[in-house]
């Protein structure tokens, strides 16, 4: 027969957990979103016929889109740095 005792919950995620799985989980859909934005430019460049302003604003949409998925990638890092040193 099991009996329930009243007390503290050990098996519950600390604080910085919830916040670590948050940050991740946020990240998670930043890197999604560049992964699409560099397919919707590479798209838009291959679509430019010769047009050299919509070339040229698809090629700064890759590179703003690469910029944003490195920074995504060096923050998972930095993250993953942290977490080791928390928990």
């Amino acid at each position: 027969m099991n009996i329930a005792h009243a007390g503290v919950i050990t098996d519950a995620p600390s604080i910085s957990e919830i916040i670590l799985n948050f940050i991740q989980m946020f990240l998670s859909f930043v890197g999604g979103l560049a992964v699409l934005l560099i397919l919707i430019s590479g798209i838009l460049y291959m679509t430019s016929t010769g047009d050299s302003s919509r070339s040229e604003f698809a090629k700064k949409a890759l590179t703003g889109s690469v910029v944003g998925l490195v920074f995504v990638i060096l923050s998972f890092v930095i993250l993953k740095v942290i977490a080791k040193a928390l928990i």
